[in-house]
């Protein structure tokens, strides 16, 4: 008879799984929510770097063309010039973001098939879309397209 009111011991690979999932989602949460406020700091108060003016623009475009065109007198040939290339800290930013969103996006994804809540795998990627998509709207609207479908066809497939 006591055998029949003796509880059966919790597997500890299952708790570790789930103590895991929760850390994967709780990580994918933080990693939209820094690209999110890191894109949302550089749209609103953006570029950081640097800007050429619209005349030292046209200035460098006559001449480069001028120097493409026309020939040297003598005969020599010109001397190439070394193009240097300014420190592009906005680029870095943008793609910064893009690669907390997507490493953001792949941990929730990792968490939910982990068996995270749904709720926390949900946030972290509306907030990492959010984040991408600040920076990628074509690209967005297409993968919202692809969600829209897998939903949809998820949803036959269940029914």
């Amino acid at each position: 008879m006591s055998t029949l009111l003796q509880v059966p011991p919790e597997k500890p690979a299952v708790r570790g799984r789930i103590r895991r999932s929760r850390m994967l989602g709780a990580v994918g949460l933080t990693c939209g929510s820094l690209a999110l406020i890191v894109a949302v700091v550089h749209s609103l108060w953006g570029p950081f770097s640097p800007q050429p003016s619209l005349a030292q623009r046209v200035v460098g475009v006559v001449q480069s063309m001028s120097d493409a065109l026309v020939p040297d007198t003598v005969g020599s040939l010109t001397p190439e010039r070394r193009i240097s290339t300014p420190f592009e800290f906005d680029l870095i930013i943008k793609r910064v973001v893009v690669l907390l969103s997507v490493v953001g996006m792949l941990i929730a994804i990792l968490a939910y098939s982990g068996g995270a809540s749904v709720r926390v795998v949900g946030g972290a990627l509306l907030l990492n879309g959010v984040a991408f998509g600040l920076y990628h709207i074509l690209l967005m609207l297409a993968l919202l397209v692809f969600v829209v479908v897998v939903v949809v066809l998820l949803g036959a497939s269940i029914y």
